[in-house]
């Protein structure tokens, strides 16, 4: 058994991942209870798109907001809702969707995960008819579906997104060759798939408005990467929260961020009072959660946090693809 992977296992055990995953295992039960239907978006039993309803309220003539599950492309569901998904659709009154994606460890190419997320919203966009906004929220490797659907939306919301250049592509565009490359936890079937992909960009620019949101504390998709993305477009709003891990709730300053982003271009109403404190209970819960995971990181051995996430926290977003530090991937 070697080294490497001793590290890996120690800190997928206690560093980010378990937290993301106590978190989206804890919600996906009760996510579920409020489930109104699914619907298929193509001739195909995996490629759907499930409506919710929070406490029954329904709202057809809404705008929508849908989500693009976290997971690596090797893992979730629709019912994955992360956090900051569940933070806007309880604190506004809109129609939350998300959509079931097929997988990358299901065969499925990055070219056909990007069609997937584009017939979904055309499949909404019709069935919503004209004069409806759609605001997509894509969380770690959603985030990278989100983007892709940016000229088929009115806004787009990237939570804790990979921007994962360093992992498949030289400073000069070229593609780094799979054996050489370390994955920081990747396969290389899943390598390939990004690596391969004829549609993919490293920062694509935006069409419609987008808002990132990213957690300094971020160990799997470091910030750094979120950095670059604004830095080379201007006009993107973003907020870096202190504290946020991946996928995890940000700080309440954040939180107010993104919820004046939403209201400048929206002018969203607000959700029942008691819809907007459960909100706000959760987001309060799951930040104290996220405070854990950082002081377990924090306090670790030396040994245990891979010498790459160390390095990445302080380089700078011009050394960034050099160094390697925009490579993690979720």
């Amino acid at each position: 058994m070697s080294t490497t992977w001793i590290r890996r296992a120690v800190i997928g055990l206690l560093v980010g991942r378990p937290y993301q995953s106590a978190i989206l295992e804890s919600s996906r039960s009760v996510v579920r209870l409020f489930e109104e239907g699914s619907y298929s978006y193509r001739n195909d039993s995996f490629a759907y798109v499930s409506k919710f309803s929070w406490f029954g309220r329904e709202c057809e003539s809404c705008d929508a907001i849908v989500h693009f599950f976290p997971g690596g492309f090797y893992s979730g569901t629709q019912y994955d809702l992360a956090p900051l998904m569940q933070y806007i659709s309880l604190t506004y009154d809109v129609q939350p969707w998300s959509v079931n994606y097929r997988l990358a460890s299901e065969g499925t190419s990055y070219d056909e995960l990007v069609s997937d997320a584009r017939a979904a919203i055309g499949f909404l966009r019709k069935r919503m008819g004209s004069g409806r906004k759609i605001v997509a929220l894509g969380s770690s490797a959603g985030a990278r579906l989100a983007m892709r659907v940016s000229d088929l939306v009115d806004g787009v919301i990237l939570d804790s997104a990979g921007y994962y250049c360093a992992t498949t592509q030289k400073e000069d565009g070229t593609p780094i060759d799979s054996k050489d490359a370390d994955y920081q936890g990747l396969s290389k079937e899943l390598f390939d798939v990004i690596r391969s992909a004829s549609s993919y960009e490293c920062y694509p620019t935006p069409v419609a408005p987008t808002f990132v949101a990213h957690g300094k504390e971020d160990i799997v998709t470091p910030l750094i990467g979120a950095q670059k993305y604004v830095q080379r477009h201007p006009g993107v709003a973003h907020c870096f929260a202190d504290g946020g891990s991946h996928i995890a709730p940000f700080s309440d300053a954040c939180n107010e961020e993104v919820k004046a982003w939403i209201d400048a271009r929206f002018g969203w109403d607000a959700a029942p009072a008691a819809q907007r404190a459960l909100a706000q209970t959760m987001s309060q819960a799951f930040g104290a959660l996220a405070r854990v995971n950082n002081l377990m990181e924090r306090y670790l051995p030396a040994w245990v946090l891979d010498v790459f996430v160390r390095e990445c926290r302080n380089v700078s977003p011009v050394e960034a693809d050099s160094k390697g530090c925009t490579g993690l991937m979720s």
